[in-house]
């Protein structure tokens, strides 16, 4: 499930898709993370959901309180790379946990310009996780 309009509320889309895992940020318009998360937490239907805050509130009272809300992971986007914001899902969901590349190198071997310049338009998160 997406949460992709700022003007609707985010909580009713959880409730009613039932996402296999929870990427929140804290900052949004409707309803901020840290409260959408004591909701997901407290209801019987979405309180064994992982949920990971992905969001650039680093304060260490910002962290604690994600965690202390039942967070599995609080991720501050400007100090992970993308790989690693997926191995922390892959890691919620069960799944092994790719090794990081080298710098400048790919997946597959590829140098990270190789790779961008046959990679589609559209990725889905999924493709990532497999």
């Amino acid at each position: 499930a997406g949460y992709d309009n700022p003007s609707k509320d985010p909580v009713s889309t959880i409730l009613k898709d039932q996402p296999d895992i929870i990427l929140s940020g804290v900052t949004m318009p409707v309803l901020n993370g840290f409260d959408a998360a004591e909701i997901y937490k407290s209801d019987p239907r979405t309180k064994n959901i992982p949920l990971i805050f992905l969001t650039n509130l680093g304060q260490k009272e910002d962290v604690e309180k994600g965690l202390e809300l039942g967070a599995v992971a609080y991720l501050v986007k400007a100090n992970h790379m993308p790989i690693e914001v997926v191995n922390e899902v892959r890691k919620a969901l069960g799944f092994p946990i790719k090794p990081i590349p080298a710098p400048g190198q790919a997946w597959h071997g590829q140098s990270v310009q190789e790779m961008m310049g046959k990679a589609p338009q559209k990725r889905s998160w999924w493709q990532f996780l497999r």
